[in-house]
């Protein structure tokens, strides 16, 4: 872990941090000094390299939503981050998450054996 020095990392950093949460997807906090958000500094223009592409992570595309959903939960087991849906990809990518307690596949549970499944998961990842 490192934390930027001055306001041309920061710049560098923020690609880096939302490459981190989509890839495992969790949160990423960059966080700086005060003396870079309080005070003037003279830096070079910031580069953005075009050549960039963001590291979404695991994600399903449409034909993947389209056959099985739970097929491709089960396969991503190893690391213990699953495949995710992206917004608008296809109608069946919407139900695909759940923020409410539920099971290895999606279903709501109150079950603690169920849970205690996606729990072990998260714990891998």
């Amino acid at each position: 872990m490192s934390v930027p020095s001055h306001p041309e990392e920061c710049f560098q950093f923020a690609p880096k941090a939302f490459d981190l949460a989509e890839r495992l997807q969790t949160p990423v906090l960059v966080l700086s000094d005060l003396d870079i958000g309080m005070n003037d500094w003279m830096c070079p223009d910031f580069k953005w390299d075009e050549s960039y592409r963001p590291d979404r992570g695991k994600v399903l595309d449409a034909e993947h939503c389209r056959r099985s959903i739970i097929l491709a939960l089960l396969r991503s087991r190893n690391d213990g981050i699953p495949q995710r849906t992206l917004p608008g990809v296809h109608p069946k990518g919407a139900y695909f998450a759940r923020g409410s307690g539920h099971t290895q596949y999606g279903g709501y549970t109150e079950d603690s054996k169920e849970y205690q499944v996606v729990i072990d998961r998260l714990r891998k990842k």
